[in-house]
């Protein structure tokens, strides 16, 4: 039997796009699973190197029955999905999928593409399992037809960090709220209209890169600079931290959050 991790990344270098696929990269590595790389780091030229990735990934149409395949998703890679797809239709292999994301949902890739939706839902139907973030997301799943006892939701992905994060209580008697990530208004429109609601008694803490920032926004609306996945869980200051995807600064009455939308206390 082997045990096979399809590592899509280019490099490792922990951006905060790319750290959960690295963490769960690192921790299959260190538990002896085969690395399979489809964008050989070595390579710079974008093309050759996919090309030769390709490559790489027909050996599995070598595998045996009782050979066990992780992928995580999405790779924004689609010959390569589809690769994978017919491979495991051939071999039977037993192939376990992680979702980060469900770009037919976010509608941020792909737009163009008509048929993308019904294939990242024909490549969720055809994985022996899913892991995926909670029980709205595992909902949304089983209601493309998945089995729901393929589906394991998790909650929340781990976050590998060299050293413990010590809480801290600044003594504040307000409410502070801590946004991380992407900050440009095509990625989080939505927090170049916070100054409605940032007052005294709510700060607003950003941190990322793509802010741009107005000579009119709020005392209380604090752009507090980039820093890298590894850095950050030491250096972020507040008690609520949101995570929102797109333009809207309310929530519709039908919104179920899929993963992407929350608001979590620190």
């Amino acid at each position: 039997m082997k045990r096979i991790f399809i590592n899509t990344l280019w490099t490792e270098e922990e951006n905060g796009g790319s750290k959960a696929k690295t963490d769960i990269n690192v921790t299959l590595r260190n538990n002896g699973y085969e690395e399979l790389r489809t964008q050989p780091k070595w390579i710079a030229n974008k093309k050759i190197r996919k090309g030769v990735g390709l490559l790489n990934a027909l050996k599995l149409f070598f595998l045996g029955k009782d050979s066990v395949v992780i992928y995580q998703s999405p790779s924004y890679l689609l010959i390569l999905d589809k690769l994978i797809m017919a491979a495991h239709k051939m071999r039977k292999f037993n192939l376990v999928m992680f979702i980060h994301d469900i770009e037919s949902l976010r509608k941020l890739y792909f737009l163009n593409n008509k048929k993308f939706p019904e294939l990242e839902t024909s490549f969720y139907k055809q994985c022996d399992y899913i892991v995926c973030h909670n029980e709205s997301m595992k909902k949304y799943l089983t209601g493309l037809g998945i089995p729901g006892n393929r589906i394991v939701p998790i909650e929340i992905f781990d976050y590998r960090l060299t050293n413990p994060v010590l809480s801290k209580d600044d003594g504040s008697t307000g409410d502070s709220i801590i946004i991380a990530g992407n900050l440009t208004r095509e990625k989080s429109s939505f927090i170049y209209q916070l100054d409605a609601i940032a007052s005294d008694n709510l700060q607003i803490n950003l941190y990322g890169f793509g802010y741009d920032q107005k000579d009119d926004t709020k005392s209380s609306v604090n752009y507090l600079g980039l820093y890298s996945p590894e850095e950050i869980p030491y250096v972020i200051d507040g008690k609520w931290g949101l995570v929102w995807d797109g333009s809207l600064t309310y929530a519709p009455t039908d919104f179920e959050p899929h993963g992407d939308n929350l608001l979590f206390e620190r």
